[in-house]
């Protein structure tokens, strides 16, 4: 598996593609699985392609198949080309003022009015023994054993939370707190906290994530857990500054936690917590997004491109629009009907950030998004000519929000089973022969496929009896013997994605890498095994396809 972002087309990141896939090769591998901006190569100028070729020409010397990851709902599929095809989260009544001289309408910025909430830690009372009581907060991970109040060690002000990561449990090491946040519905906020660690291990365990309030009789895993956000600052870092994103749906209560769910040494601490709400720095215009201005006090709906100027779609028209607040300024032309001085009140659809501020989820009932598909495969069919295609259907955690997705007609199974279907098509048009991969997690009970990702309007439960048997599930993890079987008897073959293997070799890689090529040699239904690695580290290519043979 090989991720290459913005930079298929460098001539030094494309010879570093070659060495690989003559690496590779040698080691008895047959194929790269390469994901990332080659679904753009239909947007590439012609040197950019020559260099396409060219990676194209040595994996057929050594004989390595190309085979293009492409289209990924869950990271944004077609983005690059339209940043419109993404799914569109719903803003509503955002509060706009038009100017006293009646030429524009700006955000008035509004106060987040959350609840009260201590987050600079500056009022927490002292109960003795390192216990204490915090304004605001409903929970802290065992006040005395693993969050204390530390006044030696801060960002600002006069204290800061710590956390001191020695579970009791080391089977479920947490050290958390939560805070309970009113917030305003059909709003985006941001959160801003500064965290710093000493000894953390392991450190990717951080995260600020943001859940829906339990409802009376709701049980844990009910809830809709909305967005999440992992700081990168490594075991030892000083005091670093990371923001979250919330997207509040029609919820006006949210849990914020933050803290450590994996650590089980070292310390971390949070200090100087922000909450603000904010307008629209931009605005999907598409199909399934309207955008609406309308008076305040009078209820009038006010005409575009004759109350105010047309807003262009997102790209480069869009951003080269004034801001004011932060949110794009909407021009008032003469003969408006909006008075100056008036309060109006403005929605529309905007994309969601979640992840660690970087995924973004495309629609997957945008005509254009189809569109742009079949050009991208009409593309690659002629310059890479692959008999083999992957689809990275996997972590769809954003859907149905938009007035195309949310017809209750269809469910978000319905959805995701007319997107499947589509692509397998679009691909079989071009190269009838293909034969078609696709991450198994949406379709798995044990993973993405039962209760509700995230932001979704609904489950994927029912999706498997629905797309085509001739994909070959690539499976990556939860549990690796079930699942396998759980496929096969759904008349699906399979295949396995492994990682865990960056970094120096040790006693554990290989009990993993043992146990892994075990669980595949012994289901009759899996065909391939994968060498995945996230961080880009393929030092272990050839050792782990020992365990392979």
């Amino acid at each position: 598996f090989v991720y290459t972002n913005c930079d298929l087309c460098n001539p030094k990141r494309m010879a570093g593609l070659c060495d690989l896939a003559r690496k590779a090769a040698a080691s008895g591998y047959t194929g790269l699985v390469v994901q990332g901006d080659i679904q753009y190569a239909f947007h590439f100028g012609e040197a950019q392609r020559r260099e396409l070729r060219k990676f194209k020409r040595v994996c057929d010397e050594v004989g390595i198949e190309i085979v293009p990851a492409v289209w990924s709902i869950g990271y944004g599929a077609m983005l690059y080309a339209d940043p419109n095809v993404a799914e569109g989260i719903p803003c509503r009544d955002i509060p706009y003022v038009a100017s006293a001289d009646g030429a524009k309408a700006v955000y008035a910025a509004e106060p987040a009015n959350v609840n009260d909430f201590d987050g600079g830690f500056e009022r927490a009372k002292d109960l003795g023994g390192g216990k204490f009581t915090l304004p605001g907060f409903d929970f802290t991970e065992k006040p005395g054993t693993i969050t204390f109040i530390d006044r030696d060690v801060k960002h600002s002000g006069k204290a800061s939370l710590r956390f001191e990561c020695a579970p009791t449990d080391p089977k479920d090491p947490q050290a958390r707190a939560r805070v309970e946040l009113k917030v305003k519905p059909y709003s985006r906020y941001l959160i801003g906290m500064w965290w710093k660690t000493e000894d953390l291990d392991p450190s990717w365990g951080l995260q600020a994530t943001y859940y829906t309030v339990p409802k009376p009789g709701e049980v844990d895993g009910m809830t809709r857990h909305l967005s999440f956000t992992n700081p990168r600052i490594g075991a030892t870092g000083d005091w670093t500054y990371m923001t979250s994103e919330l997207s509040t749906l029609e919820y006006d209560r949210i849990q914020m936690w933050f803290g450590s769910w994996k650590a089980t040494k070292g310390r971390l601490w949070v200090d100087d917590i922000t909450i603000r709400i904010v307008g629209l720095e931009e605005v999907i215009r598409r199909d399934g997004c309207p955008f609406e201005v309308k008076g305040a006090a009078n209820g009038v709906v006010y005409e575009e491109g004759r109350d105010y100027a047309a807003v262009p779609p997102m790209g480069k028209a869009q951003r080269e629009m004034p801001r004011e607040n932060g949110s794009i300024v909407l021009s008032l032309p003469k003969g408006s009907r909006i008075r100056p001085g008036e309060k109006l009140l403005v929605s529309g659809y905007r994309k969601h950030v979640m992840k660690g501020n970087s995924q973004v989820n495309s629609c997957m009932s945008s005509p254009r998004l189809y569109e742009l598909v079949d050009e991208s495969a009409k593309c690659l069919a002629e310059i890479v000519r692959p008999k083999k295609w992957f689809l990275p259907q996997d972590e769809i955690r954003a859907g149905g929000s938009c007035t195309l997705c949310a017809d209750p007609k269809h469910s978000m199974a319905d959805l995701f089973v007319n997107c499947v279907n589509r692509m397998h098509a679009t691909i079989r048009k071009y190269v009838p022969e293909a034969k078609i991969y696709m991450w198994g997690d949406q379709l798995d009970p044990n993973m993405n496929g039962k209760g509700v990702p995230m932001m979704c309007k609904g489950s994927f439960e029912g999706s498997i009896d629905r797309i085509p048997k001739d994909i070959v599930i690539m499976h990556w993890g939860g549990k690796v013997p079930e699942t396998l079987k759980y496929f096969r008897e759904h008349g699906f073959a399979t295949a396995r994605s492994i990682a865990a293997f960056d970094g120096a070799w040790t006693d554990k890689k290989t009990e993993v890498a043992r146990k892994a090529v075990a669980d595949v040699k012994a289901d009759p239904g899996c065909q391939a095994v994968m060498f995945t690695t996230w961080s880009g580290d393929y030092g272990n290519l050839a050792r782990f396809a020992e365990f392979c043979k």
